[in-house]
């Protein structure tokens, strides 16, 4: 499934996980931001999109996405687009929206995404040993052939 994302959606990473409120925490979680930061959010919103900025302990401010987006891109300022409603979307000629899954073409955050999504567990043989908070977002089996179907 994360093979079909990454080529649907034209990203270098694409991690399936549990909900689209994961997808967020998993985000934010990744991105590392020191706790007490503050984001911006749509004020048009679902408290999906909050629960991770809250649990990150991050303040959330409230504005127009439109223009955040833009700003974003111009000054190099991560942003997470929380489209988990609206999979399959075309939104100004790009598509947008995944159901349960975090794409990005960063590579210097896909390792943290991967741990976050797993309890901070490395799966690759490397001993267990988590350094930071992490809770367990897998994709299941069920989600996946969905995902898939």
């Amino acid at each position: 499934m994360e093979a079909k994302l990454k080529a649907l959606y034209g990203v270098r990473h694409a991690f399936g996980c549990s909900s689209g409120t994961a997808a967020v925490h998993i985000a934010l979680g990744a991105l590392a931001i020191e706790p007490g930061r503050e984001v911006i959010t749509s004020a048009i919103t679902d408290m999906g999109s909050l629960t991770g900025v809250l649990y990150q302990l991050l303040i959330p401010r409230f504005a127009d996405i439109e223009a955040f987006v833009e700003m974003g891109r111009r000054h190099g300022i991560p942003v997470i687009e929380d489209c988990a409603q609206a999979h399959h979307t075309m939104w100004k000629g790009r598509l947008v929206g995944t159901f349960a899954a975090v794409l990005t073409d960063r590579n210097d955050i896909e390792e943290r995404i991967r741990l976050f999504i797993d309890t901070c567990c490395f799966r690759d043989g490397r001993k267990r040993n988590p350094y930071f908070l992490a809770p367990n977002y897998q994709m299941t089996e069920m989600q996946g052939a969905v995902a898939n179907a």
